[in-house]
């Protein structure tokens, strides 16, 4: 699957590891971290994906809920800095840049995080946004 996706140019990191290997850089490696919020089942074993996805709650964020969401925070800061603090500075950081496509996911993961979603259509099912403004977001 990978090779087609390079021959077409894209950057894509992956790893293949066990899930108790998956677990030894969580705290270490943010950015793995917010990779595991981005995990979804696709093939193969789904009562595995949900045992390690349950694990990625219970060792991940129990408990840590509120500091991770400042380490979001903290890394768009830093983001918006290095990019430019302005939304009038979006190209050629399209993902990057303030009010970029990166904000869109630190929004998401701090609310997967905060309330413990799945899927983005629980935003509703919760009550966090309107019909309205999902179908806006």
């Amino acid at each position: 699957m990978l090779y087609p996706l390079w021959d077409w140019g894209l950057t894509l990191g992956y790893t293949v590891q066990t899930t108790q290997e998956s677990w030894r850089g969580l705290d270490k490696n943010l950015d793995l971290f917010y990779s595991f919020l981005d995990a979804r089942w696709i093939a193969g074993e789904k009562k595995i994906f949900y045992q390690w996805e349950r694990k990625l709650w219970e060792a991940g964020t129990k408990g840590k809920e509120h500091d991770l969401i400042l380490k979001i925070y903290q890394m768009n800061q830093e983001r918006y800095r290095h990019y430019g603090d302005s939304v009038f500075i979006l190209e050629p950081e399209v993902k990057e840049g303030k009010g970029g496509l990166r904000d869109y996911q630190s929004a998401w993961w701090a609310a997967k995080i905060k309330y413990r979603l799945s899927t983005s259509r629980e935003l509703t099912e919760k009550k966090i946004l309107s019909e309205k403004e999902w179908h806006m977001l």
